[in-house]
């Protein structure tokens, strides 16, 4: 059963011309306008990636059962909410293919065929594809919870394991930056709990961000993994004849993303686009002599309606001689030199965008003084809790079955303060909230 606050979040999203229902389940239609967002996103993690090193490539969308099944850990995590294909037309198969749920399990053979020697080292890739999981544990929330998503994935291959943090952390600074400067959207962040992490990975980095309604969405993912796959597909360099396994790290981020701009930004009158992901910078509502004057520096659409524009989230609406700027709603006169002052405009929606969302996020988030007063703030869904934790499952898992609130991310405790739940020594800082 949907809130309010998530009838209203999905009804933009078609009003918005976001995305369209397909004939299959849990699997939207991103519309042009929805994939303009996309593209933004695409844009700024492509550059950032090339910087780094990462070059794009395409692997297939199908894979070998077999070759899920190396990795022992990460099969009986993928495998439940895979789609299996058994036959062409009404042959059967030699071998059962699984529709891409994530891609380690194919790219990885063909990576150990490209490393001959350490001097092959790093190797860098990505990849811009679909994947699908269909979801069995929760039920499809558009763009949070599809059966299948758009994303990107990247793979680096390296000889120790210093350079495999280096470049898990490097990504999940890219994911921060696109986030919190391009997105407006403050995060938390740290480490996945141990039962959380990606896997097969040895440890996983995440930003997780608070939607309006004050659940948790995990919005990007770096994970550190180890050699736990390099020894599942004898991924090697020799040094004097000795064998050498290889370190490995894996990042990504989905079109979630676009969800989580829509229930930080949005209100009651639609979407609210951050500039510097908003596929058009200024509407032009019917025809305006202004147009002329600013359309070759910045991205413009003309729209017919008022309430069209302000659905669909445009930054600034200029209507006549005045400018509605549409995060806050408040108009201005148009100024002599036009373009100084949309430029002046955008940076300002932009830095008010993040504030705004940041407020909202630490008036949320409480260290609270006692157990009584966490259960209390996360059961009636008032927000996060930052508490010290001890490090033991059971105990997280008996704090979920108690206040609705699981185990989000956790950070190294610096002091000796006690867990909030079972009064045993403390080992982590920890972010609890309900999530999606």
């Amino acid at each position: 059963m949907l809130s309010e606050f998530e009838k209203k979040y999905v009804d933009v999203l078609y009003k918005a011309d976001i995305l369209d229902d397909s004939i299959v389940k849990g699997c939207n239609i991103l519309k042009g306008y929805g994939y303009r967002v996309w593209e933004r996103i695409k844009s700024f993690l492509d550059k950032e990636m090339k910087d780094l090193g990462y070059e794009n490539m395409y692997f297939p969308l199908l894979i070998p059962r077999s070759q899920l099944e190396k990795q022992e850990i990460h099969n009986k995590s993928f495998i439940r909410e895979a789609l299996i294909c058994t036959k062409a037309g009404d042959e059967d198969l030699d071998e059962e293919l699984i529709i891409r749920p994530t891609s380690e399990t194919i790219i990885y053979p063909s990576v150990k065929k490209w490393i001959k020697s350490k001097e092959d080292l790093p190797i860098l890739l990505n990849q811009w594809c679909s994947v699908v999981r269909w979801e069995i544990l929760k039920p499809n929330f558009p763009l949070i919870r599809n059966n299948e998503f758009l994303w990107h994935e990247c793979h680096s291959f390296h000889a120790s394991k210093e350079e495999s943090d280096i470049y898990a952390d490097n990504m999940f600074k890219v994911y921060e930056e696109l986030l919190e400067k391009n997105m407006a959207v403050p995060t938390f962040t740290g480490k996945k709990p141990e039962r959380r992490k990606f896997a097969g990975a040895e440890y996983t980095l995440a930003l997780e961000t608070m939607m309006k309604n004050c659940k948790s969405v995990q919005a990007a993912t770096s994970h550190n993994l180890g050699q736990h796959f390099s020894k599942a597909f004898d991924l090697t360099y020799s040094v004097d004849g000795k064998k050498e396994y290889i370190y490995q790290s894996c990042a990504g981020v989905t079109t979630r993303m676009l969800g989580i701009i829509a229930m930080v930004h949005g209100d009651d009158k639609g979407l609210v686009l951050p500039p510097k992901v908003a596929p058009y910078s200024v509407a032009f509502i019917g025809k305006n002599s202004e147009i002329q004057n600013i359309k070759e520096n910045f991205t413009t659409k003309t729209i017919e309606k008022l309430d069209d524009a302000i659905v669909k989230g445009f930054p600034l609406i200029i209507d006549g001689k005045k400018i509605l700027i549409r995060h806050n709603m408040q108009e201005v006169e148009i100024e002599n030199n036009l373009s100084t002052q949309i430029n002046n405009l955008l940076d300002k929606i932009q830095d008010d965008m993040f504030i705004k969302a940041s407020k909202f996020k630490d008036e949320h988030t409480i260290e609270p003084k006692d157990y009584v007063e966490m259960t209390a703030h996360i059961s009636e869904q008032k927000g996060f809790c930052k508490v010290t934790w001890c490090g033991d499952d059971q105990c997280s898992r008996k704090i979920r079955k108690e206040t609705l609130g699981s185990l989000r991310i956790i950070n190294d405790l610096n002091d000796d303060s006690k867990c909030i739940h079972c009064g045993q020594d403390g080992k982590y800082v920890a972010i609890f909230g309900q999530s999606y």
